[in-house]
């Protein structure tokens, strides 16, 4: 955490630490007026790694995107790997009074490292109470007399709201596409139910072992807890248990999971009892304060009415917090050729519009689309590469389209009009407006033209699909109700029965 003494000058650097990518971030700034005035903290200039902003109370919300510096997407190594390649982001926080005149600027940076290309997600289970228990529960868990504002961490910040019933699983998930997951929900995942059981506190600490904040949670208990994956019947047929342990390892099984490295930070952190807690199977009830969980445990066991324990709640659906969904590059090929010394027109695997648009490499170096000198070293047109000088007889070439990229946090607008303008379709030379009895209207004049880039937009002979924002938090709901699924479902409908495939 930054801290400013005094108010009223510029103040010098302060390097927060280093944070990797995919990560929330805990960072704090602050700073202390002479006058003893409450001070707010707003971003004045530099920058700060993708997916983080800093909030008025000088908390740096958000989660830093996978989207970072790197050499060839990482295919370009330092020092055998054993370098690797940091970004530092350096930036100024004002820190103002509202009623007084009192302000001060001060310089911070952070570092953001990067471990991997891929998007990382979580997987939750989704808790579902009946309708009666839903209600008392949101109301415990929005309880001002159990859970004073005044104790709460970061109420503000996305990554710290509870209430929402939903229990981690899986951290650490390389995002892959829903159709992926799906598909191992055929094993495993039947709809199950936990009992609620004590209620305790986690610490997330600093490397110097102050408590950055605590967690006040309910630990989970699962029935089927100690099952083993399987069981035969007297038949010889395959059950899956349907166990939360069994669940996880299917999918840490069949996925590429980095799960300790993005689990919760008081899951990492040594405890009082000097052992870290690792994951575990629980319902978050609210993030305080340090010093401030004991106190608010001592209420729900002795201030309040509503009965935790009692509340037996089913599972029926896992969430993914982020998947690849329709991508526009599902398919880049990997193109090789060997060089004679002669040859300078190579053929592409998949048609580019601009040399830049392709990746190439010669020996393993990444070759770029003109020299120091500004001059052209290769041309493209569809799929055809076209060198000025031929590369060395021997020498091995690679040729990979790069991936289209939009741009994360932007939009592509499409003929946005007037908020007073009908229904219209128009371009840049021509427009068509909707009236009542047919004719072209032409009082209705164009506001905003849609505009992919400068140069026209060009797609590429592969399919390409656009879809709305990918929701995040997308529900994949278990298909079987029962364990004995694994033999025949019987469904609500009590005439149906569906044999096993």
């Amino acid at each position: 955490m930054g801290h400013i003494q005094g108010v009223g000058t510029v103040m010098s650097h302060n390097h927060l630490g280093t944070i990797t990518t995919n990560k929330n971030s805990l960072f704090k700034v602050s700073a202390v007026s002479n006058a003893g005035v409450q001070l707010e903290y707003a971003y004045e200039s530099g920058s700060l790694p993708q997916g983080l902003s800093v909030h008025p109370t000088g908390e740096i919300f958000g989660t830093t995107s996978h989207v970072c510096f790197d050499l060839d997407e990482s295919n370009t190594t330092l020092d055998a790997g054993t370098t690797t390649i940091d970004k530092k982001f350096t930036f100024t926080v004002r820190a103002s009074n509202k009623d007084r005149p009192v302000t001060s600027t001060h310089e911070y940076s952070m570092t953001l490292r990067k471990l991997t290309n891929d998007q990382i997600a979580d997987i939750y289970v989704k808790i579902n109470p009946d309708k009666k228990t839903k209600k008392e529960f949101d109301d415990f868990v929005a309880s001002t007399k159990v859970f004073p504002p005044e104790s709460l961490y970061r109420m503000s910040d996305p990554n710290f709201k509870t209430g929402k019933r939903e229990v981690l699983l899986l951290s650490g998930v390389h995002a892959t596409s829903l159709s992926t997951v799906q598909n191992l929900l055929d094993q495993n995942f039947y709809n199950t139910k936990l009992r609620i059981g004590a209620i305790k506190i986690g610490k997330a600490k600093n490397p110097n072992g102050d408590t950055i904040y605590e967690i006040v949670y309910a630990e989970l208990e699962d029935d089927y807890a100690t099952s083993p994956n399987t069981v035969s019947d007297k038949d010889g047929n395959t059950l899956y248990i349907n166990s939360m342990n069994n669940m996880r390892d299917r999918l840490k099984d069949n996925l590429t999971v980095t799960s300790y490295e993005y689990m919760p930070h008081w899951m990492k952190s040594t405890q009082d009892n000097q052992l870290a807690n690792g994951y575990k199977l629980i319902l978050p009830l609210r993030y305080v304060q340090p010093g401030e969980g004991d106190k608010i445990r001592y209420k729900l066991q002795n201030e309040t009415s509503f009965d935790l324990q009692k509340v037996y709640f089913e599972v029926d659906r896992i969430y993914v917090s982020n998947h690849t969904g329709t991508t526009i590059d599902a398919t880049r090929t990997l193109g090789t050729a060997t060089g004679d010394g002669n040859q300078t027109v190579f053929t592409l695997p998949q048609g580019v519009t601009e040399p830049k648009h392709v990746q190439v490499t010669i020996d393993g170096v990444s070759v770029n689309t003109v020299d120091q000198s500004g001059n052209a070293v290769y041309t493209v047109s569809g799929t055809t590469l076209t060198f000025v000088t031929a590369p060395a007889n021997g020498s091995s070439i690679t040729f990979k389209r790069k991936k289209t990229t939009f741009g994360l946090n932007s939009r592509v607008t499409f003929d946005k009009p007037n908020e007073a303008t009908p229904k219209i379709t128009a371009d840049t030379t021509e427009f068509t407006a909707d009236t009542s009895d047919g004719t072209v209207d032409t009082t209705f004049a164009v506001t905003v033209e849609t505009t992919f880039d400068s140069k026209g937009t060009t797609f590429f002979s592969q399919p390409v699909t656009f879809d709305q924002v990918r929701p995040e938090n997308t529900q994949l709901a278990f298909t079987r109700e029962n364990v004995m699924d694994g033999i025949n479902n019987t469904s609500k409908h009590r005439d149906l029965i569906r044999k096993a495939s």
